[in-house]
């Protein structure tokens, strides 16, 4: 059977950047799904969206052989490249002559270190569509694949609604189309305001408001109960306010339905894109580095050629649930910590202890951290990392955690923001309260707003006072969270 790894993405809806998708010389016209290159112009594939790479596809499947597919109209020459590190060849070039659109096919093979692209060389004018990888492969070759999406959601109604039309007009929910019945999208909505809807492959949910963590804990009980009856071999984990194309989701079922015994243990990663730089990947992976985050691929312009040969092959420890793809063994077995809000990423990826691969074209466009931060926000960074950070042995001894804590205080204060440091006193007690209160403050932690004399001064008392009570608490907080993840009852839930 034919299966589709990779389609040619044009600009669209949610990125018109031409150079993540394609590189033209002359005159170029794009229409929809068909692109006119005009005589004597060059259309080309040497971009982030569109190269073929074999970090992805040969390493992860062990497969060489495969397929460029292209329907085409007119006179032109098609010239496939070879790329690596340190070469760039010309391996083929084929005239076409086709007075009516008809797909021509040209077979490669590919090696681990290698990217391909191919271009277009209009000798007339050329009308190109449905540009497309493939290889063949027998039912036998393949995996069993079924994507559960999970969407945790809280007042962000237009958004999600927007993300659901989009997933249910994708060729998983299309009856002509092989895909069909390969995905099952679940939203849970913690603020309980859309109508809640039980469908074959689609379900949304109301849930109390327990953050994040808490939603996307529903969303894999609610995808246990269906793993049998839909086979579902992956639960992806997205943000309810992202933007995408279907294409990631094609291109993250053909990888997972061909990928080899060594990697099927590994998450996936979805990059992070920014949406007000649409070019521009703003992480692809995560470090942790005991909060000290290092993001993978930070802030690359991805419409630039020097960042496209290593794109794949540098890897993190975790992904960020704005897009997370895990397999269902590691799903069915381990549930998200309460966090609420923020790391319950951060610890489900270090638990889950396997490096996310990565592919381009498989990410999402989404506001940066930097844009989002609050007092909120700021109080589960702090409390949540430090608690990371014992139960993944980041920090192995009481005195480490409070000393990391207080160079981020003194800090604070130096910066004179002291509404900052309130919240970090506030964030520390609780830390100190032990696994009992984290694992039983399922909700939204309020902070109190004060001028800016006031949180100095609430600021600097507090700051005294904890440092007392870490002498007679610390220890037993610090004992308590790790032995956090050897309490589990049966399928996952925190006693």
């Amino acid at each position: 059977m034919r299966l589709v790894l990779q389609s040619v993405l044009l600009p669209n809806e949610v990125s018109q950047k031409q150079d993540i998708y394609y590189l033209a010389s002359g005159s170029i016209e794009v229409m929809a799904d068909e692109v006119k290159v005009q005589t004597n112009s060059i259309f080309s594939t040497k971009t982030y969206m569109n190269l073929f790479d074999g970090a992805v596809w040969v390493k992860y499947t062990n497969r060489n052989t495969f397929n460029l597919e292209i329907e085409i109209k007119g006179i032109a020459e098609l010239e496939i490249h070879f790329w690596s590190a340190t070469s760039e060849q010309l391996i083929s070039k084929h005239t076409i002559e086709h007075l009516e659109m008809k797909k021509s096919s040209v077979q490669f093979t590919l090696n681990e270190d290698e990217t391909i692209y191919f271009k277009i060389k209009a000798i007339n004018d050329a009308w190109i569509k449905q540009m497309q990888y493939t290889l063949e492969a027998t039912a036998n070759e393949l995996n069993d694949v079924h994507l559960s999406v999970v969407i945790c959601t809280y007042k962000r109604n237009q958004q999600v609604m927007e993300n659901i039309r989009k997933l249910k007009s994708s060729l998983f929910f299309r009856q002509t189309s092989d895909y069909y019945q390969k995905m099952s999208v679940r939203v849970v909505d913690n603020a309980s305001e859309l109508e809640e809807s039980d469908e074959a492959y689609f379900k949304l949910i109301h849930n109390n408001n327990t953050g994040g963590s808490g939603g996307f804990a529903r969303g894999i009980l609610e995808s246990r109960q269906d793993i049998q009856q839909h086979g579902i071999s992956h639960v992806i984990f997205m943000d309810d306010d992202v933007e995408f194309i279907n294409e990631t989701f094609y291109r993250l079922y053909a990888l997972l339905s061909l990928i080899s015994r060594q990697y099927q243990d590994n998450p996936v990663a979805g990059r992070m894109f920014k949406v007000r730089q649409r070019e521009t990947q703003y992480t692809a992976s995560e470090i942790w580095n005991k909060g000290d985050l290092q993001h993978i691929g930070y802030n690359q312009d991805m419409s630039k050629g020097d960042k496209l040969q290593t794109m794949n092959k540098e890897l993190g420890e975790y992904s960020g649930w704005w897009f997370a793809c895990f397999p269902i063994e590691f799903v069915k077995k381990n549930l998200p910590l309460p966090f609420f809000l923020h790391c319950d990423d951060v610890e489900y990826g270090l638990r889950c202890g396997k490096k996310p691969l990565l592919m381009n074209g498989v990410q999402v466009w989404h506001e940066t951290y930097e844009q989002r931060q609050d007092s909120t926000i700021l109080y589960y960074d702090i409390r949540n990392a430090m608690i990371v950070n014992v139960i993944h042995g980041q920090c192995v001894t009481p005195k480490e955690v409070v000393k990391a804590f207080n160079r981020k205080m003194l800090y604070s204060f130096k910066a004179a923001k002291f509404a900052e440091s309130y919240v970090m006193t506030v964030a520390f007690r609780d830390y100190l309260k032990g696994k009992t209160f984290f694992v039983g403050s399922q909700y939204k932690k309020i902070i109190a707003r004060h001028n800016q004399l006031t949180s100095l001064i609430l600021a600097m008392f507090g700051f005294g006072f904890i440092q007392i009570e870490n002498i007679f608490k610390g220890n037993k907080a610090f004992e308590s969270y790790k032995t956090i993840l050897f309490e589990k009852t049966e399928g996952g839930n925190i006693t």
